[in-house]
């Protein structure tokens, strides 16, 4: 996974390299953020990879804001279920 600032977490020797927090974010495929679940992160693929790396560091959910009238805090857990199930499912 690249950082946009540069730093990578390598998963090819199975050893995390950094112990930075890891943004979940979905976005468009050479487009703008949207809601998560909606663009193009495949967000199994990515969690699988947490698991094979035993990664145990900070996870930081960084939502589309949406246009939508919802109030933030509803979409705020939206968006944590939405990262749990993920975590549940693969036994994070």
């Amino acid at each position: 996974f690249q950082a946009e600032d540069g730093i990578r977490d390598v998963a090819v020797t199975g050893v995390q390299t950094c112990a930075l927090p890891i943004y979940i974010k979905d976005r468009l495929l050479h487009g703008k953020t949207v809601d998560l679940g909606t663009g193009n992160t495949n967000f199994d693929l990515f969690f699988s990879e947490l698991k094979k790396l035993n990664y145990k560091g900070e996870l930081i959910i960084q939502g589309a804001r949406n246009d939508s009238q919802e109030k933030p805090e509803i979409t705020c857990k939206k968006y944590l279920g939405f990262v749990k199930q993920y975590l549940h499912k693969h036994s994070l």
